[in-house]
């Protein structure tokens, strides 16, 4: 209201830099909305969430090029060649992976690459890694930093909601996988993904990358992605 009434009562200079900051203000409030219809909508789809066995490497290659150019996806590393099957679901990993690499570069700098690997964690587990070189999060903030509009103590004025990383758990604990994070200020965030997985491999040549994949079940590619 003051800033309403300031904008109105303001001269010719200042109004365009009011105008802005309502604009502003009020694109903040619609995503903090999409993002809480987003998490309220996976919570209520978690009986529907159907598991198959599917290569997530191929899901995360999917959602890095589904970015879009203005984000700098060149930024990312993730190799061609890895296949990581796990039993997912193909639209839900692609929202996670999204998430996270949306994480890793708005709080990275700009010319700071983020790196996606794909390994196996233990018998019978894959694992995802997102890797960035980006600002860090507080020691004291790692224990709940998955928490509903949890945002740390190094948080900025920079929009975000508060809700990209518990989006992330809910998808990954909904999948029978877990989540994990370790952190450390000014050097950078590492965010592991592990899924269960009846195989993880990483081939010798494409050819048994070709034979592997014609038999893995691919995901339905999603409609829309999921915001950071």
């Amino acid at each position: 209201q003051g800033l309403h009434r300031r904008r109105r009562d303001a001269d010719d200079a200042s109004r365009p830099g009011l105008i802005d900051r309502v604009e502003a203000n009020a694109d903040r409030v619609l995503d903090m909305v999409e993002a809480l219809v987003e998490f309220a909508t996976q919570r209520a789809g978690h009986a529907s969430l159907v598991l198959a066995d599917i290569d997530i490497a191929q899901v995360a290659r999917g959602a890095v090029r589904d970015l879009s150019p203005s984000l700098d996806p060149s930024r990312i590393k993730i190799s061609e060649d890895d296949i990581a099957l796990a039993r997912a679901n193909g639209v839900a990993m692609h929202r996670v992976v999204t998430n996270l690499v949306l994480n890793a570069l708005k709080y990275s700098s700009s010319d700071a690459p983020v790196e996606l690997t794909f390994t196996r964690s233990r018998p019978g587990w894959v694992r995802l890694s997102v890797i960035d070189q980006g600002r860090g999060i507080d020691p004291d903030d790692l224990d709940t930093i998955f928490d509903e509009f949890a945002r740390g103590r190094l948080a900025e004025n920079d929009g975000g909601s508060g809700l990209g990383l518990a989006s992330v758990r809910e998808l990954v604990e909904q999948q029978d996988g877990v989540v994990a994070i370790e952190s450390k200020v000014g050097v950078g965030t590492t965010v592991t993904i592990d899924m269960p997985s009846p195989r993880a491999i990483k081939p010798a040549a494409p050819s048994q990358r070709s034979k592997l994949s014609s038999s893995v079940r691919l995901p339905v590619e999603p409609t829309g992605q999921a915001s950071g």
